[in-house]
């Protein structure tokens, strides 16, 4: 029972089959997602920075867009960037096959 127990646990943590053998590299990071990423970070971070600067200067009638769109890019752009940093370091848990592709060929 143990052993199956820690069987499982390196096959959730690993995510190959016993018959096949452990890639010597892991795939390459799909470049054009990580752009992607980065390009909705940082006009998220814009958006939602002009929409309280707007919020102080004029007022939240004003703001109210700036913010929305802030809000809609910023999300998926930090929740991908989260994924690409943790892959990166090699956090425990963080597997190359939780990285979006993207990339259309």
């Amino acid at each position: 029972p143990e052993r199956d127990e820690e069987y499982l646990r390196l096959r959730q943590r690993y995510r190959f089959k016993p018959d096949e053998p452990q890639p010597l590299r892991p795939p390459p990071l799909p470049w054009k997602s990580v752009a992607l990423a980065l390009f909705l970070f940082l006009v998220g971070i814009f958006f939602i920075l002009t929409g309280a600067r707007v919020f102080w200067n004029l007022g939240s009638t004003e703001a109210l867009p700036f913010t929305i769109l802030g809000i809609i890019t910023f999300l998926p752009g930090v929740y991908h960037v989260v994924i690409f940093f943790q892959v990166w370091r090699q956090a425990p848990g963080w597997t190359h096959d939780m990285v979006p592709n993207y990339d259309f060929h």
